[in-house]
């Protein structure tokens, strides 16, 4: 019985390629999954499910980058005011520095928020504090959505035929 070698499975690129399953008495080669077709649309539709999941994951990731811009920004401020309140001038002085300097490095992301929200697709909460680049609050998700579900539809419909 030949020794299997880990490196000559990775060398391996389909299926066909294992003697044993060629000569199976299951008739493994001729199983719906493994045509290479049928594994690609079955791969097809595990991305835009995982796509999916991830768009839900990056929308708590902007609201959550988006709160903490806003935090900091606050943070920051109140501390010079703080400081001026105190009598606390050369603190007062330095904080603005650096409220300045933090206050223009968050700019940049709130640009790059800005158009995040600006996305065609983007489904996540626009904060009411952000104006919406397009001009426009609606950017046709009701299309989107169908259009997605469509090819959600088809693929699962593929699936369904290859089993």
């Amino acid at each position: 019985c030949p020794k299997l070698d880990y490196a000559d499975v990775i060398g391996y690129s389909t299926f066909g390629e294992f003697e044993l399953l060629k000569y199976s008495h299951y008739n493994i080669l001729e199983k719906p999954w493994m045509k290479p077709l049928n594994r690609e649309m079955s791969m097809k539709f595990f991305r835009l499910v995982r796509s999916r999941e991830e768009i839900e994951r990056l929308n708590v990731e902007v609201r959550q980058l988006q709160a903490w811009v806003d935090s900091d920004n606050d943070k920051l401020q109140t501390a010079v005011s703080t400081f001026e309140a105190n009598g606390m001038d050369n603190m007062a002085a330095e904080m603005c520095e650096w409220y300045l300097y933090w206050h223009r490095i968050n700019d940049i992301h709130c640009s790059h928020l800005s158009k995040i929200y600006g996305l065609m697709g983007y489904t996540g909460v626009v904060p009411s504090c952000m104006k919406d680049p397009m001009g426009n609050q609606d950017h046709n998700d009701e299309e989107l959505d169908e259009v997605a579900s469509d090819e959600v539809l088809r693929l699962g419909d593929t699936l369904e035929h290859m089993k």
